[in-house]
């Protein structure tokens, strides 16, 4: 336009030299001037604008993209009234719930949770700190299933409205994996009765229970007579049963509290808390050798068995368990020699 009007002036010589005064060409110039201005502008902000949305899609498929794709459970409530806005598929694969299931309702409609105790606990924790990483609890899927997972969850501000972003890592076989190597690290393998290690955890946590409550604890060895006879007799497959079934026996005698353990072989241990005198152990200990000489099915025969059994008192014989275990032991040995199938306690217990 401008290149245009030049060679127009350099034609046509105006008619007047007055600067101020406009002709028709130069108003014809400023309303073109005027138009492009305009279409300029208009054009600049449209391409920011087409910009502008571009990246905001262009996020938005990242986000659709991150959240669906994710391994994770993830779904988002409102934090006002806890309704779930939006589940990715994730959650479907692990919960086994559609959207159109879930949304709209909360997790408490959807009894997601296995204990009111662990959604008080995240609750509380996004009320103090805004977000909870990391913490294992367990969840019930629509099938039924027991769910083992990470939960993290944390709140965010979208539309000027609070929400609450939560995922869940399926931890369930890790979990279950990790429970049988622990199982079979505290507990024997034949009887499934604990062993060594975790019976002394067991005494420990006793102990302090007993210091505080002013309260005994009973250690007892127990022995198996005869079991070698019954191994070349009958074979070692007789032999499992009988300790299968007389750890069975026992379990069914003692109490929640107590603890049963095989130490290896023949050779148990029980631990019987919360005691205020001896009688109580005394009354234990005649249930168990009268449930232990209930002849025993061996399938092709039944086979009667006896146990002897030594008894040491905590804090009246000793305070340290190895001490206490060496005592029980020393007792077991003499009954053992005085006819078996009989339980006594230590010494200095009957002497007090």
């Amino acid at each position: 336009m401008s290149g245009l009007r030049i060679i127009f002036l350099s034609i046509y010589t105006p008619q007047t030299s007055d600067f101020f005064e406009t002709g028709l060409v130069d108003a014809l110039a400023l309303i073109c001037y005027l138009t492009l201005s305009i279409m300029i502008t208009l054009s600049i902000s449209n391409m920011v604008s087409r910009r502008l949305l571009e990246d905001v899609q262009t996020e938005k498929e990242k986000y659709n993209a991150t959240f669906n794709s994710s391994p994770y459970a993830i779904m988002l409530t409102r934090f006002s009234d806890g309704k779930i806005f939006e589940v990715n598929a994730g959650f479907m694969t692990i919960l086994g719930y559609e959207p159109t299931e879930v949304i709209g309702k909360t997790s408490l409609e959807m009894d997601l949770w296995v204990s009111d105790e662990d959604r008080a606990i995240i609750t509380n924790a996004l009320a103090e700190e805004n977000e909870v990483n990391q913490v294992e609890m367990q969840f019930l899927a629509k099938d039924g299933r027991l769910i083992t997972g990470l939960i993290s969850s944390k709140i965010i501000i979208a539309h000027c409205e609070k929400y609450i972003v939560t995922s869940i890592n399926d931890i369930t076989e890790m979990s279950d994996i990790k429970n049988k190597l622990l199982v079979l690290a505290t507990h024997d393998s034949l009887t499934g009765l604990p062993n060594r290690s975790l019976f002394y955890d067991r005494f420990e946590i006793a102990k302090a229970n007993a210091q505080r409550n002013n309260q005994k604890i009973a250690v007892i060895s127990l022995d198996v007579d005869h079991l070698k006879a019954i191994n070349d007799g009958w074979g070692h497959d007789a032999g499992d049963k009988v300790l299968v079934a007389i750890s069975g026996r026992i379990n069914e005698i003692l109490r929640e509290t107590d603890t049963f353990a095989r130490f290896g072989g023949d050779e148990f241990m029980i631990l019987l808390t919360e005691i205020e005198t001896k009688d109580t152990v005394v009354q234990i200990a005649d249930q168990i050798l009268a449930s232990v000489a209930t002849p025993i099915d061996l399938g092709t025969e039944f086979v009667t068995v006896t146990v002897s059994t030594g008894i040491a008192l905590y804090p009246d014989d000793d305070c340290d368990i190895e001490a206490l275990i060496k005592k029980s032991d020393q007792v077991m040995y003499q009954v053992k020699n005085n006819g078996r199938n009989s339980a006594q306690f230590y010494k200095t217990s009957i002497a007090g």
